[in-house]
Parts: structure tokens; sequence; C-alpha cells
């Protein structure tokens, strides 16, 4: 239940709520993970290598293919849900 708020000003009010967004921010920036799992990037990598020497090609897109999988390898899956918010 919550309890009257009446007695708070606005200024009050918005001060805290800012706080608390903030705070919330915070505490949503990805963290390193302890337990990284390197697997999906070796895939990824060794794909690579392989179009590059079976096909003979290198696509532009493969160093941001990459770092889409170290990142959420090292930060985990939803890595790019926080990140897509500053991208915006």
């Amino acid at each position: 239940m919550v309890g009257d708020l009446s007695e708070f000003d606005d200024d009050t009010l918005k001060k805290e709520l800012a706080k608390r967004k903030k705070k919330k921010e915070k505490e949503a920036i990805p963290k390193v993970l302890n337990d990284i799992d390197w697997t999906s990037v070796i895939r990824l990598a060794a794909s690579v290598k392989d179009q590059m020497i079976d096909q003979g090609m290198y696509d532009e897109d493969y160093d941001h293919y990459i770092f889409e999988e170290v990142m959420k390898s090292v930060f985990g899956p939803k890595y790019f849900d926080w990140h897509n918010k500053f991208i915006r």
C-alpha cells in the first residue's frame, strides 16, 4: 500500500524518481561473465577462415559478426538489449 505522498513537493518527488532511475540504469550495465564460453566465437572464427580458404572470399560484415559474438560471450546474450539503447 502506498502512503500519502501529498506531503512531498513536486521537486522532491522528481529528485527521488531521478535518483531511482539512475540507480536502475547503473545496475543494468552489463558485467563481464565469470564463466565465459568462447565456443560460439571459436566456431564463427573457424567458419570465417574456412570460407576464406574454400571460397576465396572475405565479407566485410565478418568483423561485425565476430564483434557481436565476442560481446555476447563476454557479457551475456542480452548484451545488445543494453547496447542498442545507446545507438538508437
